[in-house]
């Protein structure tokens, strides 16, 4: 069972600060994300959805100090200010750029799932343990290795041929191994 990964619920107790948490770590992981391909994406959505809630602590409560109208969900206009607080050189475009790709669902909003998934670069979460219970999730035959059919399922409407390519390389699986180089290469990009 997956444990549900909703945003923190606002405190009654303690009112919001507006300050927000945000610095130029996190924005460099949020860049990377945002420029990163279907597939690095979906392994990070993937990782996001079965991390554990335990340890998110500041996550949850930089996701909490950036959503200042207590909605859940991060506006663009929420994460403008959360940027331009920290005095990033940042313009209304390239905020709007980053946002739309942070969007993962294209909703609108950023959702705590799509800010997780952006986030843990930065939070150093990306360890080999994630990726091990990812690459397990995406081989949903359990063969020991990542099929092109297991991507197309896992990538659904983001399935991209030339992403599928990039990945198996003429081969028709890859192995754990072969998996972290993929990542690995991704991340680099």
């Amino acid at each position: 069972l997956i444990p549900s990964l909703t945003p923190p619920p606002p405190s009654p107790s303690k009112p919001k600060t507006g300050r927000k948490r945000i610095n130029s770590v996190m924005l460099r992981s949020f860049e990377n994300f945002s420029n990163s391909g279907a597939l690095k994406k979906k392994i990070l959505m993937t990782m996001a959805y079965t991390m554990e809630k335990s340890g998110l602590e500041d996550l949850d409560r930089t996701f909490s100090d950036i959503d200042v109208n207590n909605e859940g969900t991060i506006s663009v206009q929420e994460l403008r200010s959360a940027i331009k607080d920290k005095n990033m050189k940042y313009g209304d475009v390239e905020v709007d750029n980053l946002f739309k790709g942070l969007d993962y669902d294209h909703s609108g909003q950023i959702h705590y799932k799509e800010f997780l998934a952006a986030a843990m670069e930065s939070q150093n979460m990306i360890t080999a343990e994630r990726l091990l219970e990812t690459f397990d999730r995406m081989d949903e035959d359990n063969s020991g290795r990542i099929s092109r059919e297991n991507l197309r399922s896992m990538l659904g409407k983001d399935w991209d041929e030339s992403a599928e390519e990039e990945m198996f390389q003429g081969k028709d699986g890859i192995d754990f191994d072969t998996f972290l180089k993929v990542v690995k290469e991704q991340a680099t990009k």
